[in-house]
């Protein structure tokens, strides 16, 4: 992960890709998620598979559709305490040789700072939902326990994909 980003969202990846989260296992990164939404004057719901859901409602001119932005709050499980650390050459990597969790937790830190943005910016939209699965790892199972008819936007982007950057799944 290159350290190129803005400082403020490069903190918040440190921050969350410190704590363990493997599937089954992430209160403590759900916790911090709902936090950091309810600093920014965002409630964060909660479902009984431990999904946590957000939205900005429509500001400004309110163009357009509502969308979408989901990413997994779970990881491998580590073989030992993580510790990210950003290198001189602007990478970050987990100085204890085990995984670093950048997935998902990469997708995770640009969704809250880009709602911090929106918020801080005054921007216009037309209503964002932010979606945080648990239990990807292990079978997608935290978003097949989510109840999508909770959602009011029709599509959106699902921040989680093995293939080169740039391509788009679209199932």
């Amino acid at each position: 992960m290159s350290a190129t980003w803005a400082p403020e969202v490069l903190d918040l990846f440190l921050e969350l890709a410190a704590i363990p989260s493997p599937s089954g296992e992430e209160a403590q990164v759900a916790a911090r998620v709902g936090a950091y939404l309810r600093d920014l004057g965002l409630e964060a719901e909660s479902d009984e598979a431990g999904n946590v859901l957000s939205r900005l409602e429509p500001h400004g001119s309110g163009e357009g559709e509502p969308l979408f932005l989901c990413a997994h709050m779970d990881t491998v499980p580590p073989t030992t305490s993580i510790e990210p650390v950003v290198h001189d050459d602007g990478y970050v990597r987990n100085d204890a040789g085990t995984i670093l969790g950048a997935d998902n937790k990469a997708a995770v830190a640009v969704m809250l700072e880009a709602a911090r943005l929106v918020l801080a910016e005054g921007r216009s939209h037309p209503g964002l939902e932010l979606l945080f699965t648990v239990k990807e790892e292990t079978g997608l199972l935290g978003a097949f326990a989510f109840d999508e008819t909770r959602l009011r936007s029709k599509r959106g982007f699902v921040y989680d994909s093995s293939g080169p950057i740039g391509n788009v799944v679209r199932a």
